[in-house]
């Protein structure tokens, strides 16, 4: 089967425009493997090139994605837990917070958010780890 590539502003025109799309969602799961790991978020950063809407990466335990620059996310879902974390990734990043238990201005692997309403402000891109309570059948 041939593999089709896209670049930003096809992909962006065909599928982005057409459909009105918000963002995108990956299922994925790592079998316990920590280099499985390490490919799914590469899978960001390559996604990161073929378009500008945010990709999803959702497990049973968690949603995450990619952030850089200024960011104001609504949590306001029995779905989202209150479990969180922003990890750097490639680069060092100056982050600031707000909505969070533990607005320290640095990296939090293990943080909690205690409003409906996070700010998340970073140079660089981080990670950004939420708990994910949707049920997903198997």
């Amino acid at each position: 089967m041939p593999r089709r590539c896209f670049s930003r502003d096809s992909f962006n025109e065909r599928f982005g425009q057409m459909h009105k799309i918000n963002f995108i969602v990956a299922l994925y799961g790592s079998g316990g493997r920590a280099d499985h790991v390490m490919g799914i978020l590469k899978t960001l950063f390559i996604a990161r090139d073929l378009t500008e809407l945010p990709v999803m990466l959702v497990t049973e335990s968690s949603i995450s994605w990619l952030l850089k620059g200024s960011h104001a996310i609504r949590l306001e879902s029995e779905h989202i837990g209150t479990k969180c974390g922003l990890i750097p990734l490639g680069h060092s990043s100056t982050v600031s917070t707000t909505g969070l238990v533990w607005n320290l201005g640095i990296i939090s692997t293990s943080n909690e958010v205690n409003d409906t309403k996070i700010t998340i402000d970073c140079d660089h891109p981080i990670l950004f780890t939420i708990e994910n309570r949707m049920e997903i059948s198997r």
